[in-house]
C-alpha cells in the first residue's frame, strides 16, 4: 500500500534521502529544536516554514553537484495526510474498476486494502463509491448476500451524508437483489418507499420498482395483490420495456395459477407460447412446465403429460447460463411430485439443487429442499441435514426467519425415515443458530 505519511514523517524521509541534519535544512533562519518539534508532530509547519526548508536542500545539493526530486516541493510537505489518503484511495477505486472483470481475487485483495484505509477516515462519498462498486462486482458473480451487505451500507451512508436523490439508483439494485437473499418483505417496503418519496423518477425506475414489489408479493403468496398492482402499471410496463413484457405475463399467469384462477393463467400461458420464438427452447420450456401444473391442479392428466415430456425432450437444449435454467430442472421435478413419480421428482429436483447452488439462488435452493423433504426416503438421495445447515450458513442469520417450515419439513422427513440421530443434531443445531 502506498505510505501515508505525517509531515514530521516527511522531513525526516526527505533529510535520510538526501543525508542532511536538521541544521542544515533550517539554516541560521530558524532553531533546531523547532524542526524536531515538528517531526515529532509537537508544532505546525508554516509554508514560509517549507518553503525555507526547500530552499536550503535545493542550494545544498547544488553545491554537491546534483538536484532534488521535482516532486518533493512545496505543497508536498505541506499535504496532510487526510489529503495523502484521499489521492491514494482515489488511485485504488480506478483500479478496482479495472480489475473488476477479473475472476481471480485481486479485486477482494485490493477491496480489503481500501477498507482498512477507509476505517481510519471519514470519506463518506469514498466509502459510497467503493461499497456500489462492490455491490455490482458481487451482483454480477451471483454472490448476492455480499451484494446485498455493500448495497445496504450504501444505503446507509446516502441516508446520513448526501442528498436523497442519489438513493433511487442504490434502492432499484437492493429490490433486485432482495429477491436472491430472501427478503421479501424488506423488498416491498423499499419499492414502496421509491414509489412515493420520487414521484417524479423516470418511467425505467418506476417499472423497475413495481414489477419487483408484485414478485415480493407473489413470493409471500399475496397473489391478489401481485395482479392489483400489475394491473395498475403493466401498460406502462409495455410501452417501457417491450423486450421484457414477457416477464410480467409470466408472474401474471403465475399468480393466477396459486390463486386457483387457471382458465386466466392457461390464456396467459397460451398468449406467451404465441409472442415467443419457436427455437426459444430456454423460455418454452418455462411455459410448458408451468401449463404441465395448471393442467394437473385441473385434472387433465394427459394434457400435461404431453407438456412434460415436452420439456424432458426440450432439456438438451437449453442454454448452460439461462437464468431460469435452476428453476426449469425444480419445475419438472415438482411436476413429477403432482403425478406420485417419486423416482423422476428426485432426479430432476436433485440436479435442480445442484444448479441453484452453483447459481447461488438460495431462495429457491430452499424451495427445492422443502419439495425433497416431501419425497419417499427410499427415493431421495440428498442428506437434507446437511444441505439445511450450508443454506442456512451460507446466508447468515438474516435469513434464519425464513426457515421455520423447511426446519419442520425436514424433521418430519427424517422422522418418516426413523432417524433420531439426524433429528438431533438438526435440532441441537437450530438450537444453537435460533432457527425455527
Amino acid at each position: 500500500m502506498t505510505s501515508i505519511l505525517t509531515i514530521g514523517e516527511k522531513i525526516k524521509k526527505l533529510r535520510n534521502e538526501y543525508k542532511l541534519n536538521q541544521d542544515d535544512i533550517v539554516g541560521t533562519e530558524l532553531t533546531r529544536n523547532l524542526i524536531s518539534q515538528i517531526e515529532h508532530g509537537k508544532a505546525n509547519l508554516t509554508k514560509s516554514t517549507a518553503e525555507l526548508i526547500i530552499r536550503n536542500t535545493k542550494d545544498i545539493l547544488e553545491k554537491r553537484g546534483t538536484t532534488i526530486d521535482p516532486k518533493i516541493n512545496v505543497e508536498y510537505l505541506l499535504e496532510t495526510e487526510e489529503s495523502q489518503a484521499k489521492k491514494v484511495i482515489a488511485s485504488y477505486i480506478q483500479e478496482l474498476k479495472e480489475i473488476s472483470v477479473y475472476k481471480d481475487n485481486r479485486f477482494d485483495v485490493l477491496l480489503e486494502k481500501i477498507e482498512n484505509l477507509l476505517s481510519k477516515w471519514e470519506f463518506g462519498d469514498l466509502k459510497i463509491e467503493i461499497c456500489e462498486i462492490a455491490g455490482d462486482y458481487y451482483t454480477n458473480r451471483n454472490d448476492y448476500l455480499k451484494a446485498y451487505i455493500y448495497y445496504e451500507n450504501v444505503k446507509y451512508l446516502i441516508g446520513c451524508q448526501t442528498d436523497m436523490s442519489r438513493v433511487i439508483s442504490i434502492f432499484r439494485k437492493l429490490s433486485t437483489v432482495y429477491c436472491h437473499t430472501g427478503n421479501f418483505a424488506e423488498g416491498i417496503r423499499i419499492c414502496k418507499y421509491a414509489l412515493g418519496r420520487f414521484s417524479e423518477m423516470d418511467d425505467k425506475y418506476k417499472c423497475v420498482f413495481t414489477f419487483n414489489m408484485s414478485l415480493y408479493y407473489n413470493y409471500l403468496g399475496q397473489y391478489e395483490k401481485t395482479l392489483n398492482v400489475l394491473a395498475e402499471f403493466e401498460g406502462l410496463i409495455k410501452n417501457t420495456y417491450e423486450d421484457r413484457y414477457h416477464k410480467v405475463l409470466l408472474l401474471k399467469a403465475a399468480s393466477y395459477y396459486e390463486a386457483k384462477r387457471y382458465a386466466e393463467s392457461l390464456s396467459i400461458y397460451n398468449k406467451l407460447i404465441g409472442i415467443t420464438a419457436k427455437d426459444d427452447f430456454n423460455n418454452l420450456c418455462v411455459y410448458y412446465n408451468n401449463m404441465a401444473q395448471v393442467y394437473l391442479r385441473m385434472g387433465k392428466g394427459n394434457m400435461a403429460v404431453n407438456y412434460v415430456n415436452t420439456v424432458v425432450n426440450n432439456l438438451s437444449n437449453l442454454s448452460d447460463n439461462f437464468e431460469s435454467l435452476p428453476q426449469i430442472y425444480s419445475e419438472l421435478g415438482k411436476t413429477y411430485l403432482m403425478m406420485s413419480d417419486d423416482s423422476k421428482s428426485s432426479k430432476y429436483l436433485m440436479i435442480a439443487l445442484r444448479l441453484s447452488k452453483s447459481f447461488e439462488y438460495y431462495g429457491l435452493t430452499k424451495d427445492i429442499l422443502n419439495e425433497l423433504s416431501k419425497i419417499n426416503v427410499n427415493n431421495n438421495k440428498v442428506n437434507l441435514k446437511e444441505e439445511f445447515i450450508i443454506l442456512t450458513e451460507n446466508m447468515g442469520r438474516s435469513y434464519d426467519s425464513l426457515n421455520h417450515s423447511l426446519v419442520f419439513n425436514i424433521i418430519q422427513y427424517y422422522t418418516r425415515l426413523n432417524d433420531i440421530t439426524s433429528i438431533s443434531e438438526l435440532c441441537e443445531y437450530c438450537k444453537e443458530r435460533k432457527v425455527g
